[in-house]
């Protein structure tokens, strides 16, 4: 044999014994890849099944938050119309009284200018 037709040969041996390495790596990663695949599967469904329960109790208690809101926002707003009346009745009340202590004064100061006399 030629030292050609040897190193041919060697590396012919090599190639194939490289190629069959890589390729048996490449079947573990695809194996290892498809194992991968369905366990992310099944935790997606997992994660699925367990978040569905849960959103619509979040989505029953969003619904019971905001009547619970719109119920005091009611109660605020007839507390403030409450407020509001008593504050113009007393306005009244004060202006009326306001007359009154004026028509008084003009009364007592009249009664005092006659009693000059």
């Amino acid at each position: 044999m030629e030292p050609t037709q040897v190193s041919f040969l060697v590396l012919m041996y090599t190639s194939a014994v490289v190629i069959l390495v890589v390729g048996i790596f490449l079947v573990r990663l695809l194996i290892d890849l498809s194992k991968l695949s369905n366990t992310a599967k099944n935790a997606g469904e997992v994660i699925q099944n367990e978040l569905e329960p849960t959103l619509k109790e979040l989505q029953q208690t969003a619904k019971s938050i905001n009547s619970i809101v719109h119920s005091a926002d009611s109660q605020i707003e007839g507390v403030k119309k409450a407020f509001v009346g008593a504050a113009d009745a007393t306005r009244n009340v004060g202006h009326k009284m306001g007359g009154i202590f004026a028509g008084l004064a003009k009364g007592l100061a009249l009664g005092i200018k006659l009693f000059k006399k």
